[in-house]
């Protein structure tokens, strides 16, 4: 027979696997779209 404090550490491993499996199967966010177009630059002093 296990004491009391294993079930509740072998409970903490069980729930620490899933929050881990959950962020690993998370989907990715998409990359920020960039519109097409020209860049606008400023530009001081004399070229």
């Amino acid at each position: 027979i296990l004491p009391p404090g294993a079930f509740l550490f072998l409970g903490f491993l069980i729930a620490l696997k899933n929050v881990i499996d959950k962020w690993l199967t998370a989907p990715k966010p998409e990359a920020a779209v960039q519109e097409k177009g020209s860049k606008r630059v400023r530009v001081t002093g004399q070229l």
